[in-house]
C-alpha cells in the first residue's frame, strides 16, 4: 500500500540542463543520505540517485529523476525512494538575467496509485552569471509553490530561497563548484515541520574526463538552521559522489 510521505522529499537539485541544441544528459549519484529540499535528511542510509533529461530547442526540457535507498529491494519501502518528474522552461531576458519555469509531479511509490499522496510544485527562478576571469557567480532567487496532486495531503505551502553559486576554473585537473543559500520554508507543508529560516551550504568538485563525461567527486551537502525549529531539522550533513555524461 502507498504511504504518504510529505513533498519536501522532492530533490534539491534534479540533474536537468538545457541547451539551444538537443542533448541529453544522464547522471548518477550515490549520497551517504538523502537531504530533502527543506533541509531534513529524511533517509538516513545510504541512496542512488539517477536522472535523465534532454534539452530541447527554445529553452525547453524534460526529466524524470529517480531516488532509491540500497538498504533493501522494495522501491517503496522507506523514505530513499521517490519518482520525479520534470518539464521546464528557460529564457533570457532583459539582456542580463534569466527565467527558469518548471513544472515537477512528485511520485512517492507505489506508481500504481497515482495521483494518491502525489504532489505538483510549479517553481520559478530568476539568476545572472557573472564572468571574473576563471570564476562565475551566479546570484539566484527561487521560489516553489507546494499543490496536493489529489485530496489535501501534502499540505499547500512556500519554499522561498536566495543564494549564490560559485564556478572556479582552477585551470588543472578539475573544477570547484559550491553555493550557498538562505532557505525561509512557511511550515504549510505540515507533517510535523516548523515554518523557519535555514541555511544550506553545497560543495563539490567536478573531474571533466572527456568532452561529454565528468566525474563529480567528492561532494557535500550541509544544513544549518538559523531560527528555533521544534521539528526534526538539525545540524546536519551529507556526501557523495557521481557521474554525467552527455550525449
Amino acid at each position: 500500500m502507498k504511504k504518504y510521505i510529505p513533498l519536501i522529499l522532492i530533490p534539491y537539485f534534479a540533474g536537468c540542463s538545457t541547451s539551444d541544441e538537443k542533448i541529453f544528459t544522464t547522471s548518477s549519484r550515490f549520497w551517504s543520505g538523502y537531504m530533502t529540499r527543506n533541509g531534513f535528511v529524511s533517509h538516513d542510509e545510504p541512496v542512488i540517485q539517477n536522472d535523465i533529461s534532454i534539452s530541447l530547442p527554445k529553452g525547453f526540457y524534460l526529466c524524470l529523476w529517480h531516488s532509491f535507498g540500497i538498504n533493501d529491494t522494495d522501491l517503496s519501502g522507506d523514505l530513499g525512494d521517490e519518482i520525479d518528474y520534470i518539464a521546464g522552461w528557460n529564457h533570457n531576458f532583459v539582456s542580463f538575467a534569466r527565467l527558469d519555469i518548471s513544472l515537477v509531479y512528485i511520485n512517492f511509490l507505489e506508481l500504481d496509485e497515482m495521483p494518491k499522496g502525489d504532489g505538483i510544485l510549479p517553481t520559478f527562478v530568476v539568476d545572472r552569471e557573472f564572468k571574473l576571469g576563471n570564476h562565475s557567480l551566479v546570484p539566484y532567487a527561487k521560489e516553489e509553490i507546494i499543490i496536493p496532486a489529489q485530496g489535501e495531503r501534502p499540505e499547500r505551502g512556500i519554499l522561498s530561497r536566495a543564494g549564490i553559486k560559485h564556478i572556479w576554473d582552477t585551470s588543472l585537473s578539475f573544477d570547484i563548484q559550491h553555493k550557498v543559500e538562505v532557505l525561509y520554508d512557511d511550515g504549510a507543508l505540515g507533517s510535523g515541520f516548523d515554518s523557519g529560516v535555514l541555511a544550506r551550504y553545497e560543495l563539490g568538485l567536478t573531474w571533466p574526463t572527456s568532452e561529454n563525461i565528468v566525474i563529480e567527486a567528492p561532494s557535500t551537502r550541509i544544513i544549518l538552521p538559523l531560527t528555533d525549529l521544534d521539528d526534526k531539522r538539525k545540524e546536519d550533513f551529507v556526501i557523495g559522489f557521481g557521474i554525467r555524461v552527455k550525449f
